[in-house]
């Protein structure tokens, strides 16, 4: 699948090989504006589930061989920011989700069906974070229920285990809600970062089954990428600045990033952003660099534009622009070493929702 994009490359000239290049694939079926999942199955082949406006239950595969996706069984229950987790056996965990009660279930790739699996601790949470551990078991975190009167409550921590089938809680919860980052560490720590509005930085311990608050960390909207030294590298976000210079919302995006070290237990400034960027993807890619696309603009624009971070030298550098502007799109590493971008919004008034998708093709290695 490599061998065409790189002839699309060697087309357009050589400037545009040095800087990697976004190339069209096929289309989903249904499109998907926000809050659908993408994950790599065992086989190489990606699991495109929910997601859309409203949200929807249906499912389909991208297959990186043709460069087409294929309708695949269907969820029982409708969702949108639910999480989708690759378990240890080559099954799927699918939890959460807006308004689906109890509920989870369990993907087959070998039968391309769904079937349910033990019920949630929390019920209708949503914009949770979904963490496989070192010993096979998944952490939900920092999700958000809607409570009496409408308003927003952040929902409990849970384990899912995998041979059991079962949701137990996994600690007290705290005033952090939806749109946070939970990483795995080295240490089999998971560091959660951010979260709608206000947020913080916490260490969670699965041996001990408790958090360590590590500071405030009033973002969310970001993303949070271990490196390949073990650090994890935090870029864009949104916050709360009560101003209504950009927005009716009083927020506004951010271009900083940071390094959290896991060995000093420290967040350090390192170079921003080209452009400030809230709901964009991060993506490690085989060569170290993490590619950042697209996302939204202050609540006002989407973008189409991406840009490589690069640990050695601690900079951003601009990289080619995706061929339509995306925000709340999936992006999946595949095995070939691109980047496999799908769905999004491409636009807020009117909102267009995208079925499309696109390969980022990374620059060769420096010589």
């Amino acid at each position: 699948m490599l061998k065409l994009p790189l002839l699309v490359l060697f087309g357009a000239g050589l400037a545009l090989a040095q800087s990697g290049a976004f190339v069209v694939t096929g289309s989903m079926a249904t499109p998907r504006a926000t809050g659908h999942t993408a994950t790599l199955l065992n086989d190489g082949r990606v699991l495109i589930a929910g997601g859309g406006y409203p949200p929807m239950a249906a499912a389909e595969l991208y297959d990186p061989s043709t460069g087409t996706f294929s309708s695949t069984g269907a969820m029982a229950t409708a969702r949108w920011y639910h999480t989708a987790t690759l378990l240890g056996d080559g099954r799927v965990l699918i939890a959460g989700g807006s308004l689906d009660n109890l509920s989870a279930e369990l993907y087959d790739p070998s039968t391309g069906a769904f079937t349910p699996t033990g019920n949630m601790v929390t019920a209708n949470q949503h914009g949770h974070a979904a963490t496989l551990l070192n010993d096979g078991r998944v952490l939900i975190s920092r999700g958000t229920i809607i409570g009496p009167g409408g308003f927003l409550h952040p929902a409990p921590p849970e384990l899912y285990d995998p041979v059991a089938g079962t949701f137990t809680q996994a600690g007290d919860t705290s005033g952090t809600k939806e749109w946070s980052t939970a990483t795995l560490l080295g240490d089999g720590k998971v560091l959660l970062t951010g979260g709608w509005n206000t947020g913080d930085a916490s260490l969670y311990d699965p041996s001990v089954g408790s958090s360590t608050f590590l500071g405030n960390l009033p973002i969310w909207s970001h993303t949070a990428t271990l490196l390949r030294n073990g650090t994890v590298l935090i870029t864009g976000g949104v916050f709360f600045n009560g101003s209504d210079t950009y927005n009716a919302y009083g927020v506004e995006s951010l271009a900083t990033s940071q390094i959290y070290d896991p060995l000093m237990g420290t967040f350090q400034a390192v170079g921003s952003l080209f452009e400030a960027r809230d709901g964009h993807t991060a993506t490690l890619l085989a060569s170290g660099l993490v590619l950042i696309a697209g996302g939204d603009w202050n609540y006002y624009r989407t973008l189409s534009s991406a840009e490589l971070y690069d640990p050695s030298a601690g900079a951003f550098t601009p990289t080619a622009e995706m061929t339509v502007s995306r925000d709340g799109h999936t992006a999946t590493l595949l095995r070939d070493g691109t980047v496999l971008i799908t769905g999004g919004a491409s636009s807020y008034w009117p909102y267009v929702q995208l079925a499309s998708a696109e390969l980022y093709v990374p620059p060769p290695p420096a010589p």
